[in-house]
């Protein structure tokens, strides 16, 4: 598979957001930041309408956010959701 610079400047830019929330679980305060995560076992069928749904929800959770007179801070949101079951993310 060739990946065209866009596909890369993506993967680059989530690299970076991985290494931020990383950081983050030691120089934030609990109370400033959420971090979890879970494994399920799952229908992979359902899998376009699970992406609409994370899309549906960063929208609305961004909007929410965005609400008011004062924004103050600037956040990241990170959600990912991948297979375990791949033999290449295990090694």
């Amino acid at each position: 598979i060739q990946f065209n610079n866009t596909d890369e400047a993506r993967k680059k830019l989530q690299k970076e957001i991985l290494k931020l929330a990383l950081s983050s679980l030691d120089k934030t305060p609990f109370e400033d930041r959420d971090q979890s995560s879970m494994t399920m076992a799952i229908n992979k069928e359902k899998l376009p309408e699970a992406k609409e749904r994370i899309k549906k929800f960063r929208r609305e959770l961004s909007q929410f956010l965005n609400e008011g007179e004062t924004n103050n801070e600037v956040y990241n949101l990170s959600i990912s959701l991948y297979p375990v079951t791949v033999k290449d993310l295990n090694e």
